[in-house]
């Protein structure tokens, strides 16, 4: 199974979602963290460190993202 930094960097960046949720403990960089919504910015940190993009520019990327899939904004 491919560790999550390696899957953000071959999943198409208009496919990439994320989530906070998870009812299972994080593993890796992650481990021992409550998974809540406070999280989040780091969840988009990773991939913007792999991708070398503002911080900024995954995080409207993934919004644009959900709002496609889930619907809404």
């Amino acid at each position: 199974m491919s560790k999550p930094p390696q899957l953000a960097a071959v999943v198409p960046p208009y496919q990439l979602l994320i989530e906070t949720d998870e009812p299972r403990p994080f593993q890796g960089p992650f481990a021992g963290i409550e998974t809540t919504h406070e999280l989040l910015r780091d969840v988009i940190t990773t991939p913007a460190g792999i991708t070398e993009e503002r911080e900024a520019v995954p995080a409207v990327r993934m919004q644009n993202n959900a709002g496609r899939m889930y619907g809404g904004s």
